[in-house]
């Protein structure tokens, strides 16, 4: 057991009847009506560092499993691990866990790439497409 937590991305297909033909076709339902598509894009595993952080900057409950995450926040949490890893020993005042060990510093240089091919990557670029957070432990 331990905290497992994914950023997500979510697609609304209100104004995409095509994409909504053609889910309807692949998952031969014809009472389904999708309204949107939703993927993984980053998981962390016990990365308490990062699921602090969203939970202190977003209107989440720390129950609630899953809720939006504004682009800015996001852009915040990249800006706070490029400043840490620039400078380790604020890790604590920025990011705060228990400790910051190699995992830490392991997770935060995980996130740092990933959110730097999202930040390239047309599901950033576009516009088009909301974020979610959601934790389970």
């Amino acid at each position: 057991m331990g905290l497992d937590a994914t950023l997500n991305v979510r697609k609304y297909l209100w104004d995409e009847p095509g994409l909504k033909n053609t889910i309807k076709e692949k998952t031969n339902s014809w009472d389904f009506e999708p309204e949107s598509i939703n993927f993984e894009i980053i998981y962390w595993r016990k990365a308490w560092q990062i699921h602090d952080f969203f939970i202190d900057h977003t209107s989440g409950p720390i129950d609630d499993n899953c809720f939006f995450i504004e682009r800015e926040l996001i852009e915040d949490l990249y800006n706070r691990i490029c400043k840490i890893l620039k400078e380790p020993s604020i890790a604590l005042d920025i990011l705060p866990d228990t400790e910051a060990d190699e995992k830490y510093f392991w997770q935060l240089k995980y996130t740092k790439k990933s959110l730097e091919n999202l930040f390239n990557s047309e599901l950033w670029i576009s516009g088009y497409y909301d974020f979610y957070y959601e934790a389970s432990w």
